[in-house]
């Protein structure tokens, strides 16, 4: 029941469905070849935290590797298992060469990225009432 190939066979090479693939893949690897508390300060330095996005919240000195309006952008390469990046590697795998051979390369990327901060933002605002009340309103 799991797809693991597409039928329609895609007209130019997928460059930037590649290159997602590989890096998602690269930042996952790196990921767990660091120890634990390694491991942990990436999740909290490049994962997106609504309260550091949205409040003045900010982490720890020691955990600001980018500014904290690059992480909706450096969360889309973070995973938080083998099945959660095998999961979305599979299904970029299937139907991104398809899409991004009819929008062109560029208007993909765009587009991923895009399709990234949106789900970001549904998932912030799902939990905004769990972790600040006053965040919303």
């Amino acid at each position: 029941m799991i797809p693991l190939k597409g039928d329609t066979p895609s007209a130019r090479t997928p460059y930037v469905t590649l290159s997602l693939i590989g890096t998602c893949g690269a930042m996952f690897v790196w990921q767990i070849s660091l120890d634990q508390s390694t491991e942990r300060a990436l999740v909290d330095a490049l994962g997106a935290i609504p309260a550091v996005l949205l409040t003045d919240a900010r982490l720890p000195r020691e955990l600001e590797w980018v500014p904290r309006y690059a992480t909706p952008l450096t969360s889309m390469f973070v995973h938080g298992s083998w099945m959660h990046l095998l999961g979305n590697l599979l299904y970029l795998w299937i139907y991104g060469d398809k899409v991004e051979d009819a929008m062109g390369h560029a208007r993909y990327l765009l587009f991923y990225v895009a399709c990234g901060i949106a789900a970001l933002t549904a998932q912030v605002s799902s939990l905004c009432p769990v972790w600040a009340a006053d965040c919303c309103g």
